[in-house]
């Protein structure tokens, strides 16, 4: 289940991460005779960090507003980010000990990722390439970098890659407006998401603690209010049924088969094709209790993890 407090095993794998791709950087740059001095300057001035920030709001409410499209891909997009937010930072950590880790977080991607595609590789092509060939290979690679982390997206990280390069070369190869901007929008992202996505966890936690606190001595009746309560948490739209993406979040949410970048080895579709009896592209309540009636998960892979 996602952690109460900030989950210091995923917040080490992802520094681990920050400081691989810093060695990446320099021992590449060190085998093809890559001089930094002359291929970009690290100036932190007034003029250089409002460019940064005026870039990184703007990005932040651009991604708000695109989250709030009804589209499923974004919805998905937006509910892996939720989950990912939460389950480094846990729903239950003080804002200081929040803002403090989501600043580190961001402040390391944004130093390390900078480093090594636009500090490192964007002059590499763009001296042997040309600079149309190094925006596309640089945000491309960028893309495919992120999407391997859950609640990352190849093409929205690639289209991000690109507005990074754009900010190195519009400031005269000036690496810090890059990495400022990069900072400030991961921090931004994660810790306004963070914020509602742990209230609304939490909210969702106490409707079902509530239901709870009034259990008959009978098993069956304790059974069915358990079920329901979270059926009722996982049902996020509320309207009656559970689909595809809220299993998926429930698995995550659970801590089922877990890894450290927050994907789960579960495969939700096999279990969603399982127990939606009906076929009906949804899984509803009656469905939804045999699932937690079996208190054992199965597929056809053969591997099995324990829903107790």
């Amino acid at each position: 289940m996602t952690s109460p407090f900030v989950d210091k095993l995923v917040v080490g794998w992802t520094f681990a991460g920050q400081g691989l791709l810093v060695n990446l950087a320099l021992v590449f740059g060190l085998l093809v005779g890559f001089n930094p001095s002359d291929n970009f300057s690290m100036i932190f001035n007034k003029d250089s960090m409002a460019l940064a920030m005026e870039f990184a709001f703007g990005m932040f409410l651009i991604g708000q507003t695109v989250d709030r499209i009804p589209w499923p891909l974004f919805q998905k997009f937006e509910l892996e980010t939720r989950m990912f937010t939460l389950r480094i930072l846990g729903r239950n950590s003080p804002i200081s000990l929040a803002l403090v880790t989501a600043l580190l977080i961001s402040a390391g991607a944004g130093f390390s990722e900078e480093l090594f595609f636009r500090g490192l590789l964007f002059p590499i092509f763009n001296q042997y390439l040309g600079i149309i060939p190094a925006y596309v290979i640089t945000s491309s690679l960028f893309g495919l970098a992120h999407s391997p982390v859950f609640g990352a997206n190849a093409l929205v990280e690639a289209l991000l890659g690109g507005i990074f390069a754009f900010l190195f070369v519009y400031s005269g190869y000036n690496l810090a407006v890059p990495i400022a901007a990069h900072t400030m929008y991961d921090f931004l992202t994660i810790i306004v998401i963070w914020y509602f996505s742990s209230r609304d966890l939490k909210r969702r936690i106490f409707e079902a603690s509530d239901k709870l606190v009034v259990l008959s001595k009978s098993d069956e009746d304790t059974f069915k209010i358990l079920s329901k309560s979270v059926f009722d948490m996982l049902d996020r739209d509320e309207d009656g049924s559970i689909d595809i993406t809220e299993l998926n979040v429930g698995i995550k949410l659970l801590g089922i088969g877990a890894t450290p970048f927050g994907r789960s080895s579960v495969p939700a579709k096999e279990l969603f094709d399982i127990y939606d009896c009906n076929k009906d592209g949804k899984i509803n309540f009656d469905e939804f209790s045999a699932v937690m009636r079996e208190g054992i998960y199965q597929w056809p892979s053969s591997r099995t993890v324990s829903a107790k």
